[in-house]
């Protein structure tokens, strides 16, 4: 079979964008509550390092959040995000989000969580996951999608105060007794939602 140049130059544009359309995500297939979109530094917070907006390397645009810190200075490492309004994720069973790892094995290397409250702040009407738990997700080197059964998330019982799904405003991912061997560390967030 013989193709003309524009019949190649056409197949090759259909290669280039095929190539370039990203994971699918919450968002894309519509379903969802969108907690952070991952898209601005807003709302971010962090105990060391350095956050930037990423347009170039994200799962949905028009970018992803991008964090770098070193553990050959800091043993540990917060990120945390407060939403400027509470979401209300009532009746959803899922927390989705993208998360790109540049060393695999970085969850395993220290102790950690990841958490959600309705406080506004970290042990306080919490709902958290073991970074344990994470790293047994088989995760890879570059993009994972992450799709977290909130049952499997635990309670804090240190307070009497239980997580409101309805009233979810906080975010906060640790892990602490970083061995220097990890180096430079650098983590992208990107796309969260709650999902049924």
């Amino acid at each position: 079979m013989k193709f003309g140049k524009k019949s190649l130059s056409l197949l090759l544009c259909l290669l280039v964008l095929t190539c370039s359309i990203p994971l699918a995500s919450a968002e894309t297939n519509g379903s969802g509550v969108p907690f952070c979109l991952c898209d601005t530094v807003a709302g971010w917070s962090r105990s060391s390092g350095a956050f930037t907006s990423d347009g170039e390397v994200y799962t949905e645009a028009p970018a992803s959040l991008r964090y770098e810190t070193d553990a050959t200075q800091f043993d540990i490492f917060v990120v945390q995000y407060l939403a400027s309004t509470p979401v209300d994720a009532t009746g959803t069973t899922y927390f989705e989000m993208d998360l790109y790892l540049e060393n695999a094995d970085l969850l395993s290397l220290g102790r950690g969580q990841f958490e959600l409250t309705s406080s506004g702040e970290c042990d306080v009407e919490e709902l958290a996951f073991d970074m344990g738990y994470l790293a047994r997700m088989n995760l890879q080197e570059g993009w994972n999608h992450l799709r977290l059964p909130l049952s499997a998330g635990s309670l804090n019982s240190l307070t009497d105060q239980q997580f409101d799904l309805s009233q979810v405003n906080y975010l906060r991912f640790y892990l602490s007794g970083l061995p220097t061997s990890a180096g430079e560390i650098m983590l992208r967030f990107d796309n969260m939602f709650f999902t049924d």
